[in-house]
């Protein structure tokens, strides 16, 4: 689901994904790498889980990505007005350039991602009501960089 900077109302996207192998041991692993300049642009991301609905609510069987550029406030982007005009002004953080929000199979892993629909946007939108949090951080993000 893609929250255009530039646009009103959010959007279900297709996100192309490369597919890695991987076999430690004697375990393989088939990863899926999606491609997020094309939506995102180049450079670093930051990938916030969503894993349960609100702040503190019921556990979500499959978790969601909140996925963004990582230096957004200072590389120029310009605000979410998708994300500002969906909170009605009032998210509590200063979103800037395109956002994506991504759906992965049972454990959060970047294993297999999964469709998203318009139903899961209640889910996001109560992401954009809590962060940050109290101390002003989200702690379950992990930064990639992406060449």
């Amino acid at each position: 689901m893609l929250f255009p900077a530039d646009e009103d109302v959010p959007r279900l996207v297709a996100v192309h994904c490369t597919v890695k192998r991987e076999i430690p041991g004697d375990d393989e692993t088939i990863m899926y790498k999606p491609d997020l300049a094309m939506f995102l642009g180049g450079g670093c991301y930051d990938y916030q889980l969503i894993d349960r609905i609100g702040h503190s609510g019921r556990k979500l069987r499959q978790p969601i990505y909140h996925v963004i550029r990582d230096n957004f406030l200072n590389d120029g982007s310009p605000p979410n007005r998708c994300v500002r005009r969906l909170m009605r002004g009032k998210a509590p953080h200063a979103w800037a350039g395109n956002l994506l929000a991504m759906k992965v199979a049972g454990t959060g892993t970047f294993e297999k991602w999964v469709d998203m629909s318009m139903d899961d946007l209640p889910t996001v939108q109560a992401f954009y009501e809590w962060y940050p949090d109290e101390d002003g951080t989200c702690d379950s993000s992990v930064i990639l960089e992406v060449r």
